[in-house]
């Protein structure tokens, strides 16, 4: 039976480090050469699609990061992403591998961050009224 993930955020995020760990032990190798090859994406190298995960890390680290500190961020700044992706895509083979881990290692460290501040609440707890989430203050005494 299929996992409820949206019950369970601490499993949602178990799976995407697990699918983050595949991604690098599969391009750990990479060349530059295979860096500059098409990908099955018309008009993307590899290059292009790794640096493209690496930015989306990227913008959701900065996102939940921003929330975190009680700001509303946008995921990407107003036409850089495309920008970023272009200029990333031609970087030599170990340098986009490298790029991809930090950003990944970056997103794991605010995920972390989230949930050791009750972020994001399962789904049962995201229904029940806003006051029902907080937690007791200290009692006077």
């Amino acid at each position: 039976m299929p996992r409820d993930l949206d019950a369970d955020p601490g499993a949602a995020i178990e799976l995407c480090h697990a699918a983050h760990a595949r991604l690098l032990a599969s391009v750990e190798k990479l060349t530059d050469d295979q860096a500059r090859s098409p990908s099955r994406l018309p008009g993307w190298t590899v290059g292009h699609v790794l640096t493209h995960l690496a930015r989306n890390a990227d913008s959701h680290t900065r996102r939940l990061g921003g929330a975190l500190r009680g700001q509303d961020l946008p995921r990407y700044q107003q036409g850089q992403r495309d920008a970023d992706i272009v200029e990333g895509a031609g970087r030599p083979a170990g340098e986009i591998v490298s790029d991809l881990q930090a950003a990944q290692e970056a997103l794991k460290a605010v995920w972390d961050l989230s949930m050791a501040a009750g972020w994001p609440l399962p789904a049962a707890a995201r229904e029940r009224p806003l006051g029902d989430h907080r937690q007791p203050g200290p009692t006077a005494a």
